[in-house]
């Protein structure tokens, strides 16, 4: 049972880091929405969504390959750490190089914080490869540690840039910059990273560097579509509807988005659990057994966020934004299927073969292209919502396609379906009446909690059998 003792307890210091980082943003967002404007949300929006395609196209998604190789080649971890710095410092003037594109209209007004944005980014980068160093060192309680610290300060800095100097977008900028430098300084400190830092390179860093592009260069497409996928609606919405409505978006995202935090949570910890137990005995079991849970997890987690949506946007949305809580539903599922995606998707990633992903996140980040752009003129934000629903749906089915060729593990395929039908009829009920017609809504999750606790509760009845029969062996 060692590996799902490790699993959890992965897990759990992933959870304090991101839940206190993903809590701490969701108590800023009633700030932003009282204090800023649609408008200013929506840049503020547009600054994380485009450093969210910058970051993997600037450092070619370095960090996977510094994840996957130094956890595997314990000779040469602190080479490949040393060659992960080096393209992450590059990435940073290949990201100054590319602000003038900012001044596009499409970016909605970015560009006039184009000092801003290339800082932040370069902390953000700094952030996203400390933490990684951090996860291959088994210093896994100071990622909750510099999260937590970093969290605290974006609060203090927020209500102090925002609240009472009332520097709007700039005080945004400068909050974000300020915590993630601290956060930054943590890691390094507490984690003893300037040997690190100061360590000079080695002949041999060019082949390994071969190594590490070979396997993280399909991650950059696939990163990008991905962001295509996710992401790129923001553009059409400016484009088609204003930055404004972009802003609206994108805070009627942030309650959903919770359960990409939740999971997320998880998911960094069964990267390490998959990369570790991959070329051991059972893991086909392994995929089994964990699929069911995190199955009943989202599943339960996504049906009880669509029944508390209204209420919860009551609180979080102020002004003109709370109008936008209308399209929770339709982001939930898509988030739940989205989680599902990033589950298979380690699969692959596992067993090198991230051409997979490539091929998957491009065809759905073209279908949701052409289905947004197709359907927002007709049906405003509705239509990016349903882009990123279907899109998302293509991709889980395609990825159960390809995930069972390479380890074929048992699905609950019929118990997936009706599931999968429940979350659609809720959001049906939401978008067709308006309300969300609760005691119809508490019916269908009363039956996908039944649903979700019989999917698991085999699986809870065999550990516990095994561990009284362990117990009695002794």
């Amino acid at each position: 049972m060692g590996r799902y003792k490790e699993l959890l307890l992965n897990t759990g210091l992933f959870a304090i880091s991101s839940i206190s980082v993903k809590f701490i943003s969701f108590v800023l967002v009633p700030l932003y929405t009282f204090y800023l404007s649609a408008s200013e949300y929506g840049i503020t929006d547009m600054s994380v969504v485009v450093v969210s395609l910058m970051t993997p196209l600037c450092t070619f998604s370095i960090t996977d390959a510094v994840l996957r190789f130094a956890i595997d080649d314990k000779n040469n971890s602190t080479r490949y750490m040393l060659i992960g710095l080096q393209i992450t410092v590059l990435s940073i003037v290949v990201a100054g190089a590319l602000l003038p594109l900012l001044d596009f209209s499409f970016f909605g007004g970015l560009g006039r914080y184009k000092v801003l944005f290339l800082i932040n980014y370069a902390v953000s980068v700094f952030q996203l490869y400390f933490g990684t160093v951090a996860r291959i060192q088994n210093q896994i309680k100071l990622i909750p540690i510099s999260s937590i610290i970093s969290a605290l300060s974006n609060v203090a800095c927020s209500y102090y840039f925002i609240v009472f100097l009332r520097m709007k977008i700039y005080g945004y900028f400068y909050a974000m910059i300020i915590s993630g430098i601290i956060c930054v300084l943590v890691y390094v400190v507490k984690g003893h990273y300037l040997t690190l830092i100061l360590a000079k390179p080695s002949s041999s860093d060019v082949a390994l560097l071969k190594k590490m592009v070979s396997f993280a260069l399909p991650l950059v497409p696939n990163s990008i579509f991905w962001w295509i996928g996710t992401s790129i609606n923001r553009f059409l919405i400016t484009s088609l509807l204003g930055i404004a409505a972009s802003g609206l978006f994108a805070a009627a995202s942030k309650i959903p988005n919770l359960i990409t935090t939740v999971y997320q949570i998880f998911q960094q910890a069964w990267n390490l659990s998959v990369f570790q137990e991959f070329r051991h005995s059972g893991l086909a079991r392994f995929y089994e057994i964990v699929f069911k849970f995190v199955l009943a997890g989202l599943s339960l987690s996504a049906s009880l966020l669509i029944l508390i949506a209204k209420p919860i946007a009551t609180v979080v949305l102020q002004k003109g934004f709370f109008s936008s809580w209308i399209l929770m539903p339709l982001l939930i599922v898509a988030v739940f299927f989205n989680s599902l995606n990033s589950f298979l998707g380690t699969i692959s990633t596992a067993a090198m073969k991230t051409k997979n992903l490539f091929v998957t996140t491009c065809v759905g980040a073209l279908l949701n292209v052409l289905i947004t752009g197709l359907l927002i003129p007709t049906c405003g934000l509705y239509g990016a919502c349903l882009g990123m629903c279907v899109s998302n749906f293509v991709i889980l089915c395609m990825r159960f396609a390809i995930s069972l060729k390479i380890i074929y593990f048992k699905i609950p395929w019929i118990r997936l379906s009706v599931l999968i039908m429940i979350l659609c009829l809720q959001s049906f009920l939401v978008i067709s009446n308006g309300n969300p017609v609760y005691w119809l809504q508490v019916c269908l999750f009363v039956a996908m909690a039944v649903l979700s606790i019989g999917l698991v509760f085999p699986e809870v009845t065999r550990f516990m059998q095994k561990k009284k029969a362990s117990k009695v062996l002794k």
